[in-house]
């Protein structure tokens, strides 16, 4: 009986150090395997696994959403280039792959025209992440201070026009980061979602009951206006507004 409860004990001791051991490298070079076997929908499974035991990077969603390509789900693979962009906007994979996976989408929307200066201003907020117009907004700040209170200590007028002008040059430099600090997090505020269903119905109003006025395919991305129980409402890049199921699309948070 003893050497039975003895062996017993061993198992639970041995299942616990193997769950243990699962750690999200060995999860993910496991996950690999699979996707190179070409077993794309049990890889996105793996995948998922790893997100679910908290861990998520760009490279993580990357491979998700080639996964999920491969696997003839089109609309998570957007939604998973979508986050890999959002946690590394420069990571060109996503983007390039993200470009490929909605050339081969049943909708392709053309966007509202917009002006010169929107368009300029979109692509300067643009050029970096939320974080880095942070860190340099917050930086120049702190240097403005910095030579300002040197040219009020200074006694010599070279050393004076130099720190005044060092001073306006970090103020120049916060207003125009701030700047981009401001778009990107404005940007970063509005809710975005991925329609998953391969179709469904796009709503005058938030009822099934209501009139529809076409359908929407997987993977279109959609801003969301307005959340009304279990239904959202939606625009899409031309412009066009209209309730679809909230189950029905996978939000970019």
């Amino acid at each position: 009986m003893k050497k039975t409860l003895a062996y017993i004990l061993l198992l639970w001791m041995t299942g616990i150090a193997g769950l243990y051991a699962q750690t999200p490298d060995s999860l993910f070079r496991a996950a690999n395997r699979l996707y190179d076997q070409a077993r794309y929908a049990e890889a996105l499974d793996a995948y998922n696994r790893i997100l679910q035991s908290g861990y998520e990077s760009p490279e993580l969603y990357l491979n998700m959403g080639n996964a999920a390509y491969r696997a003839s789900r089109k609309g998570q693979a957007v939604y998973y280039y979508e986050k890999a962009l959002q946690l590394d906007p420069h990571l060109d994979a996503a983007r390039n792959n993200l470009a490929l996976t909605r050339r081969n989408l049943i909708d392709r929307f053309t966007p509202l025209p917009e002006g010169f200066f929107h368009r300029l201003y979109k692509g300067y907020t643009g050029m970096l992440d939320l974080l880095t117009w942070g860190w340099i907004s917050l930086t120049a700040i702190w240097l403005a201070f910095f030579f300002a209170v040197a040219y009020l200590l200074v006694q010599t007028p070279t050393r004076k026009r130099l720190f005044f002008t060092l001073a306006l040059l970090m103020l120049t430099v916060w207003f125009l980061a701030y700047a981009g600090y401001y778009g990107a997090r404005h940007r970063a505020a509005i809710p975005h979602g991925i329609v998953q269903p391969e179709e469904t119905a796009r709503y005058t109003e938030p009822s099934l009951a209501a009139e529809t006025d076409g359908k929407i395919h997987e993977g279109a991305k959609v801003r969301i206006l307005k959340r009304e129980k279990d239904w959202l409402q939606v625009q899409t890049v031309d412009g066009n507004t209209f309730w679809i199921p909230a189950n029905d699309v996978w939000l970019l948070e």
